[in-house]
């Protein structure tokens, strides 16, 4: 006499729980687009196109949140971050040219490593933050750019 083995349940037909996709977090995932809050959804690529166009900033200048966001054709989480490191390094490249001209009066010597230190610091911050796809918005940045 052979005893019965589990019951497995018939297929339901949702997407499985993290509990049964194990601990990896491989399997569903939402799609890319506007959640029921209204916010972006953004996809992996998204976000390593956001990341770059943060960090990347920092280091290059205007010039790859720029081409990263003519490139996007639609407003996504990546254009969106694009616009938002674009207007970044705008707002620091003006800052170089102030804490310049301040150098007349000594006080530039000052503001030229401030601005260098904090630029690539909030770089750094804003790559990681949209990265894990979290809100980020600059402190203290004019916004030239909208979406």
């Amino acid at each position: 006499m052979t005893t019965p083995g589990p019951q497995i349940p018939p297929p339901d037909n949702r997407p499985p729980s993290q509990q049964e996709q194990g601990t990896s977090g491989h399997g569903y995932r939402p799609p890319p687009g506007p959640s029921p809050g209204g916010e972006l959804v953004p996809t992996s690529d998204e976000r390593t196109l956001a990341c770059l166009a943060h960090v990347l900033g920092a280091f290059v200048s205007f010039i790859a949140p720029l081409v990263i966001f003519l490139t996007r054709s639609r407003r996504d989480y990546a254009k969106v971050q694009a616009a938002q490191a674009l207007n970044f390094t705008i707002t620091v490249a003006i800052a170089y040219v102030v804490s310049g001209l301040l150098t007349l009066v000594l006080i530039g010597f000052v503001l030229l490593p401030a601005v260098a230190i904090w630029s690539v610091v909030m770089a750094v911050i804003a790559g990681v933050r949209t990265y894990r796809a979290e809100p980020f918005t600059y402190p203290l940045t004019i916004p030239f750019i909208k979406v």
